[in-house]
């Protein structure tokens, strides 16, 4: 085996055990009794999406049912070019390693310099893109998870971020999740997994987290922050299911508004056929893009390696900020630029 196509199986390894921590997380905080099974109730699935899934019909879920390996492969794609990506912005000199000081001032996961120090974990040659990827897995592994904000009742609309397809948990909204932190946010995180299935399912579960926060912070209005598919979700939420009433703030970074021609490679789930451009669930949505009084706010990068055409990801109606430069479609969820269009969106 070549030294490249070895790095490269190890690269796979590594975000493959990053997924598959992820994935267990995710499961066992549905697992509420701890048994290691989940039952249809305690996962908060419809009978559609939970039979398909129970493989042995035993009306329960093991890890192994709710973790296909399809779930995992398809993961591994886009955390690696995630890798990619940030690998390439941080590499300023294009030497094909990373050196103490470029880490040390790098903004691009700033969160994570912020919290875990990175730079002081790199040896004075630097790292290759292999010891980058190692670090980044083992560095997102530690990272809590999202955490409900110690002072609910701060009297701040509180801020909800929905994650993307796919994305079992908070893994690539880490960033936003921990800049609104900074800033004073009362932000919340949801799971959503398994969030391969169709908008109106993942809606559900959306609807029942925005009124447990509204019943817990006292308010009666709520902002959203979503990424990809999350935005679509959300704007289902409004749109039909009476979402409008105690959404204040509606922000999509990277959502897929008219849909993206990825989806029409094999993908898992009715959320990919959701995401076909042209398809049924698009075409009722785009009815009408923006109810009242929700305010709109939608961004995006024109090197979107995933929604195709990129401009897909511009609203109609909403503020459309100018496209958020040298990201894709993950990394810019840990973009400066991104940040302020957010913090400006929720002002």
């Amino acid at each position: 085996m070549s030294g490249n196509v070895q790095a490269l199986s190890q690269d796979r390894s590594d975000l493959a055990s990053l997924a598959e921590r992820d994935v267990q997380r995710v499961f066992h905080s549905y697992d509420r009794n701890g048994d290691g099974y989940l039952t249809q109730a305690e996962v908060d699935l419809p009978g559609a999406s939970f039979t398909p899934l129970d493989t042995d019909q035993d009306k329960r879920l093991s890890l192994a049912e709710m973790t296909p390996r399809s779930l995992i492969d398809g993961y591994l794609p886009e955390m690696q070019t995630f890798v990619q990506q940030a690998f390439q912005q941080i590499d300023v000199d294009h030497s094909g390693r990373l050196t103490p000081d470029e880490l040390a001032s790098q903004t691009v996961l700033g969160a994570l310099e912020t919290d875990f120090h990175m730079s002081r974990q790199v040896r004075a040659d630097g790292w290759d893109q292999g010891a980058f990827t190692r670090q980044l897995t083992k560095t997102l592994a530690a990272a809590p998870a999202m955490a409900q904000p110690r002072a609910t009742r701060t009297g701040k609309t509180p801020v909800l971020v929905v994650q993307g397809y796919m994305e079992p948990s908070y893994f690539f909204m880490y960033g936003v999740y921990r800049h609104l932190q900074e800033e004073g946010q009362a932000v919340y995180g949801i799971n959503l997994f398994p969030n391969v299935s169709h908008a109106e399912t993942q809606a559900q579960k959306l609807a029942a987290k925005i009124q447990e926060i509204l019943k817990e912070t006292g308010a009666t209005k709520i902002n959203l922050v979503c990424h990809s598919f999350g935005g679509l979700v959300a704007r289902h939420l409004i749109q039909n299911m009476g979402g409008a009433r105690y959404v204040d703030r509606y922000v999509s970074i990277a959502t897929p508004h008219f849909g993206t021609a990825w989806c029409y490679t094999p993908g898992l789930g009715g959320a990919c056929q959701d995401m076909r451009i042209g398809s049924p669930f698009l075409t009722e949505l785009n009815k009408k893009t923006i109810w009242s009084p929700v305010r709109y706010s939608a961004m995006y990068t024109k090197t979107d390696e995933i929604t195709i055409p990129a401009r897909n990801c511009e609203l109609p109606g909403a503020k459309n900020y100018p496209p958020v430069p040298k990201t894709g479609h993950f990394l810019i969820l840990w973009s400066p630029t991104t940040y302020q269009y957010v913090d400006e969106s929720l002002k």
